[in-house]
C-alpha cells in the first residue's frame, strides 16, 4: 500500500508544477488528519494530474486499481463543475456533488483541496482568492455541515470570513480573546470541578475547554440579532467520557452541584442532528456567569469533529431538508454494520444517494435537475419553454450531439436555438422523460399554432372523409375518432386539425385509420345484435308502427328495459334490433334503416339489464351483493369483475328484471351495501 503511495507521489512530482505539488502536500495531510484510507491518499495524488490530462485512466487502472481510478474519475467531473457565485445555486450543486461522487471518501478529498487552498493564500492573486472564499461560505462549508466535518467546516468559514470581512473578524476576535482571558481563572476552576465529578463518579475522561469560532458568532449576530455579550457559548468546556451511560450521570451531578439555565439543555444523543452529530448541551450559572458545558463520549466527540470520515477507522468501536434525508442512510448503515471491517463498510458507502436522478449544468452554471433518462429536450424546457420550442440542436460537454442523447450527471448541456424554428416535433413527447416537458410540448401545439392552420386542417380532413364515404361531423365525438386521437398522440381535435394544416400529419392517413376502427367497430355491432333475446320473449313487448308482424330482437349492448325511450335498427336477416335512445351505437347507423318503436302499456315478461357496482374489496362485497340479488327475488344472469387502479374493482352484475322500478330499487339497495362506492346502470 505504501508504494502505490510513493509510485502516485512520484507521478505527481514528475507531471505537475510546484503549485500543483504544494497544493497537494497541504490536502494530504488533511486527508490523514480524517483518518481516510490509502485509496483516498493515492487519488489525492493523482486528482491534480489526471484532470489536466497528464495521466490517463488506463494507466491509473494498470498502477493502482479500478477503485481508485474511480474516485479520480468522480474528481475530475467534480472539478468541471461551475459555480458563479449565487447563493440559491449552492444547493444544487451541493446534490450534485453527491450524485457525481458516489462514494463519501471522494467528497472529502474534494473538501481537503478547497482547505488547503485556504492555506496556501500566496498560490493565488487576492480576487481569486477573495472569489474562492465567497465559495466556501455558500458551497463547502455547508458541505463538510452535511457530512459532520466540523473541523473542515469551521476551518474553511473563519479564513474565508476573514478574507472577506476582515474588520468585522477582527471585532470579534479581540471580543472574544477578551472574554476568553477574563475567563481563564474561572474555567480553570470549573475544569477541576469537572474533573472531581468524573472522580466520584469513577469514570474515566477528558476535560477540555473551547472558544467558538468567528463566523459561527458572525451568524449568531446577524441571524437572531443578538449582541455579542448576548451569546452563552463563546466559551464552552468539554467533558469527554468512554461509555454513552456516563454522558448521562455526568449531567445529573453537574445538575446537582450548579443551577442549569431553563430552556438551554439540549439532548443531541437521543436526537441527533441530521448530520449525525450527538452531544449534551447544557448551560450552567457559574459565580452568576453563564457557562456551556457539552458531554460527549470519545466516539461522538470523533464525529462531531470529522463526520463520518471518522468511522473509516474507528468504526468497530462504536456502538432537514432532502438532502439531510438522503444522508440519514450513512449514519444507518454505520449503526447497524457494526459487524463489517473497514473495507467492507468503504464499499458499501459507495451507493447512489440520487439513484434516479442526474444534475446537469447551462454553460453559465446553472444546475438543472433531472429525472434519470432525461434528454438535452427536457434540459430545453427545464430552463425555459421559449428555449425548448426554438430549439434546433444541442451541444453537451462542448460537442455536437443529438438532441434524443440522454444525458449523465455532470454533463454541460448548450441548447441550440434559433428564431426561425417552427417548433417542436411531435415526435418529441415518445422522447421526452419529464412529464412536465410533454406538457409544455402539448401547449405548444395547442396555443401557438395558428387558426389559418386549423381551419385548413379541418377542411382537408372532411375532404378525406368524404372520399371514404364518411361525414366527419358524425364521427368526430365517437370512439373511432378518440382511438385516432390516441395514436396520434394529440390531446383533441383542435390539435389534430393544427397539426394537418401545418403539414406534420397526413388527413389521409388519419382518415384511412378510422375507417379502419370503424370497420372493425360495425363487426363487433353485428355480432352484438346477433345475441339477443329470443323472439318468445321480447316480440310482443313493443309495437312497431306499421309493421305488426316483423321479427323484434333486443340489443345486447345497451339492454332496453320497459319505459326506456327506444329506437328500433332494420337488421338485414334479424328483423328488427331494439335499442336504447341514447345507445353510443345508434348514430353510427344508416338513419334510413331506423324506425320508431313503442313499449306496450302491458308486459309480463322479463328483461335483461347490467348495473355496475364499485367496490373497494371485491372479497367482501361479492357475498352482500349477491345475498342482494337474492333477496328482491331477481334471476341473476351473469356477474363480472373487473380490477381497476386505486385498489377498487367494478363487479358488473347482469340480471332479469320487469322494468325501471325494479331496476331503480336494485340500485338504490347496492348503494346501500357496506363496501359499494357506486352503483349505476352500465
Amino acid at each position: 500500500m505504501e508504494q502505490s503511495f510513493e509510485r502516485a507521489y512520484e507521478i505527481l512530482k514528475a507531471r505537475c508544477s510546484e503549485i500543483s505539488i504544494t497544493k497537494t502536500n497541504s490536502a494530504i495531510e488533511i486527508i490523514k488528519g480524517l483518518n481516510l484510507d490509502n485509496d483516498s491518499i493515492v487519488a489525492a495524488c493523482l486528482y491534480i494530474p489526471f484532470t489536466h490530462n497528464h495521466i490517463e485512466k488506463q494507466e491509473v487502472e494498470e498502477l493502482f486499481g479500478e477503485g481508485v481510478y474511480q474516485m479520480v474519475h468522480a474528481l475530475s467531473q467534480l472539478h468541471k463543475i461551475q459555480y458563479n457565485n449565487e447563493q440559491e445555486e449552492a444547493e444544487n450543486i451541493r446534490k450534485m456533488y453527491f450524485a457525481l461522487a458516489k462514494d463519501i471518501r471522494v467528497i472529502f478529498i474534494k473538501l481537503a483541496f478547497e482547505v488547503a487552498d485556504m492555506r496556501n493564500p500566496q498560490l493565488f492573486k487576492a480576487d481569486v482568492l477573495k472569489a474562492k472564499a465567497k465559495v466556501n461560505l455558500d458551497l463547502f462549508a455547508p458541505l463538510a455541515a452535511r457530512l459532520g466535518a466540523s473541523t473542515i467546516k469551521s476551518e474553511l468559514e473563519d479564513v474565508s470570513f476573514k478574507l472577506l470581512h476582515p474588520q468585522k473578524y477582527k471585532e470579534i476576535e479581540n471580543a472574544v480573546e477578551k472574554k476568553f482571558e477574563q475567563a481563564q481563572e474561572m474555567i480553570s476552576a470549573l475544569k477541576v470541578t469537572l474533573r472531581d465529578i468524573l472522580g466520584q463518579l469513577n469514570i474515566t475522561g477528558e476535560i477540555m475547554g473551547r472558544r467558538k469560532h468567528a463566523y459561527s458568532i458572525y451568524k449568531k449576530i446577524v441571524n437572531k440579532k443578538e449582541g455579542i455579550n448576548d451569546i452563552y457559548d463563546l466559551v464552552a468546556l468539554r467533558v469527554i467520557v468512554e461509555e454513552l451511560p456516563s454522558c448521562y450521570a455526568v449531567l445529573g451531578k453537574i445538575h446537582e452541584i450548579f443551577t442549569p439555565i431553563s430552556g438551554r439543555f439540549k439532548d443531541y444523543i437521543a436526537t441527533p442532528k441530521s448530520n449525525g452529530y450527538q452531544s449534551l448541551h447544557t448551560t450552567i450559572l457559574y459565580e452568576h456567569l453563564p457557562v456551556e458545558i457539552q458531554i460527549r463520549t470519545f466516539d461522538m466527540h470523533r464525529f462531531a469533529e470529522f463526520g463520518y470520515a471518522a468511522h473509516w477507522i474507528y468504526k468497530e468501536k462504536r456502538k432537514q431538508d432532502s438532502l439531510d434525508v438522503k444522508l440519514g442512510w450513512v449514519r444507518r448503515v454505520i449503526e447497524e454494520n457494526e459487524s463489517l471491517s473497514s473495507d467492507e463498510m468503504i464499499g458499501t458507502l459507495k451507493v447512489d444517494i440520487y439513484d434516479g436522478e442526474i444534475f446537469v449544468q447551462t454553460p453559465h452554471g446553472k444546475v438543472v435537475h433531472l429525472p434519470e433518462g432525461a434528454t438535452p429536450i427536457d434540459f430545453a424546457y427545464a430552463v425555459h419553454s421559449e428555449i425548448g420550442n426554438r430549439m434546433t440542436g444541442v451541444k453537451i460537454n462542448n460537442k455536437i450531439q443529438p438532441i434524443t442523447t440522454k444525458l449523465q450527471n455532470g454533463d454541460g448541456v448548450e441548447v441550440i436555438t434559433s428564431p426561425h424554428s417552427k417548433g417542436p416535433s411531435r415526435d418529441w413527447l415518445k422522447v421526452a422523460k419529464s412529464v412536465s416537458t410533454k406538457h409544455k410540448i402539448r401547449q405548444f401545439f395547442k396555443k401557438e399554432m395558428k387558426e389559418e392552420n386549423i381551419k385548413i386542417g379541418k377542411s382537408m380532413i372532411e375532404i378525406a372523409c368524404k372520399n371514404q364515404n364518411l361525414n366527419l361531423s358524425d364521427i368526430i365525438e365517437g370512439p373511432e375518432f378518440k382511438k385516432m386521437l390516441v395514436k396520434y398522440s394529440f390531446a383533441d381535435a383542435i390539435e389534430l386539425f393544427a397539426s394537418v394544416g401545418g403539414g406534420s400529419t397526413s388527413a389521409n392517413n388519419v382518415v384511412g385509420y378510422i375507417q379502419q376502427v370503424f370497420k372493425q367497430q360495425q363487426k363487433m355491432l353485428d355480432r352484438l345484435n346477433a345475441k339477443s333475446f329470443s323472439k318468445t320473449k321480447t316480440e310482443r313487448a313493443v309495437e312497431v308502427e306499421g309493421a305488426d308482424n316483423i321479427l323484434v330482437k333486443f340489443a345486447n349492448c345497451c339492454h332496453p328495459i320497459p319505459n326506456d325511450e327506444i329506437v328500433g335498427f332494420i337488421s338485414q336477416g334479424r328483423g328488427l334490433i331494439v335499442h336504447r335512445k341514447n345507445c353510443e351505437h345508434v348514430k353510427y347507423y344508416d338513419q334510413n334503416r331506423l324506425m320508431n318503436v313503442d313499449w306496450k302499456k302491458t308486459s309480463s315478461m322479463q328483461f335483461e339489464a347490467s348495473v355496475c357496482a364499485v367496490v373497494k374489496n371485491k372479497e367482501t362485497a361479492l357475498p352482500k351483493i349477491t345475498q342482494v340479488i337474492a333477496d328482491l327475488k331477481l334471476s341473476l344472469i351473469s356477474l363480472i369483475v373487473e380490477n381497476h387502479t386505486k385498489g377498487q374493482s367494478v363487479i358488473t352484475i347482469s340480471v332479469g328484471l320487469g322494468g325501471q322500478q325494479e331496476l331503480a330499487v336494485l340500485i338504490k339497495t347496492l348503494e346501500q351495501v357496506e363496501g359499494v362506492d357506486e352503483a349505476f346502470r352500465k
